[in-house]
């Protein structure tokens, strides 16, 4: 085991030794290892999370700082330079920004400054330029905003300039992997937090292989589904027959639209022994255009959530949007499964409106007589 307390680190030219130390007396050296010209101090710290002593050398003349990270065995992987500030003369390791993750200090004497080295994660708010190159890596991106927002564009523009691809963790725990298209031509994919966290877990411990492919889903062809057959059927009754094919065009009509259509679609799927099943009428899940949607290759809840947050349901434990869910902003009930958000960003949007009115005209025509 690599022990703190039985090690002794001697920088020697550009070679950096390492000796063991056994009471008095020491033993064959654990490895050299070259770093940049004029190593002048060492320090022994945790950098990268995997619980192993890591090492990090400043060297003057260079003006760089050199980390390498621990195995548990006394020896140490390939050597990682970074450049700091004008002739470092100490270096440091500590978690500056209280991130969790260790980030590495030099003190540089000639321009009287201190660079931070940020730790393993970068935070995408500061538009980085990347720390180290990622040519050829495939980066692992930790985001808790709304997917296809500006940074994530702003990152992917960054990952095809340097020839890597990139992972981006989803912003809450019910999206699923999907691949994501910012028009880059480098790969760049969706993962799920619990995903991502094992990913994280494993960078850790040192280095982590992933491969990106992409496998053809089939097409199905949307106008053989009934459901979005009727669903369309709907628009045209609701706007293509009203005010000479002007419609309901302010943002509310046309989610009006978009649930009456479902509704439509709705009726063509329930039955009337749905009725009859345990717990309330017409109690069990409906969805429209799951058909088309669900993706033969990735698995997904296209069956149960289609193209809405929640299935159509009588049962509030299973849809809770009421009329008051389509106001920007109106936070949605937590319990029922969710396809999104609870923040209630985009119930306005017509087609989110167009899920509570859906819900209420789908309350309403169980309660008729």
């Amino acid at each position: 085991m690599f022990n703190l307390r039985s090690l002794l680190a001697v920088v020697v030219v550009t070679l950096m030794t390492i000796l063991p130390l056994r009471g008095a007396r020491a033993q064959e050296p654990y490895g050299k290892y070259v770093v940049p010209p004029t190593p002048v101090t060492v320090t022994v710290g945790e950098l990268n999370g995997d619980g192993l002593p890591d090492v990090a050398v400043c060297c003057d003349a260079s003006n760089s700082v050199t980390y390498l990270l621990g195995v548990g065995n006394g020896t140490l992987r390939a050597p990682v330079t970074q450049a700091v500030g004008t002739t470092p003369y100490g270096v440091a390791i500590g978690d500056v920004n209280g991130d969790g993750d260790a980030d590495l200090l030099s003190a540089n004497f000639a321009s009287n400054t201190v660079t931070v080295l940020r730790g393993h994660v970068t935070d995408v708010a500061q538009n980085p330029p990347f720390q180290n190159s990622v040519a050829g890596r495939i980066l692992m991106v930790e985001d808790t905003t709304d997917p296809f927002v500006a940074d994530q564009i702003m990152i992917a523009a960054q990952v095809t300039a340097q020839g890597a691809g990139a992972l981006f963790m989803s912003p809450n725990a019910s999206i699923g992997d999907i691949a994501t298209n910012f028009g880059f031509s480098r790969p760049f994919f969706r993962v799920s937090q619990s995903d991502a966290a094992a990913m994280r877990s494993a960078l850790r411990r040192g280095l982590v292989n992933v491969t990106m492919t992409t496998v053809g889903a089939v097409e199905r062809e949307g106008a053989i589904d009934n459901q979005i057959v009727a669903h369309e059927w709907g628009h045209y009754l609701s706007n293509r027959l009203v005010g000479n094919a002007n419609g309901l065009t302010n943002p509310q009509g046309g989610g009006m639209g978009e649930g009456w259509g479902d509704f439509l679609a709705l009726l063509l799927t329930v039955r009337p022994e749905d009725a009859s099943l345990p717990g309330p009428a017409f109690g069990g899940t409906y969805t429209s255009g799951a058909y088309a949607i669900d993706n033969s290759v990735r698995p997904d809840n296209a069956y149960y959530f289609a193209v809405r947050r929640y299935p159509y349901s009588t049962d509030f434990a299973k849809n809770p949007l009421t009329f008051r869910h389509i106001q920007e902003g109106a936070a949605l009930p937590p319990g029922p499964p969710i396809q999104g958000s609870l923040s209630g960003a985009g119930n306005s949007e017509v087609h989110g409106t167009g899920g509570p009115v859906g819900q209420d005209a789908r309350m309403a025509e169980t309660d008729a007589p």
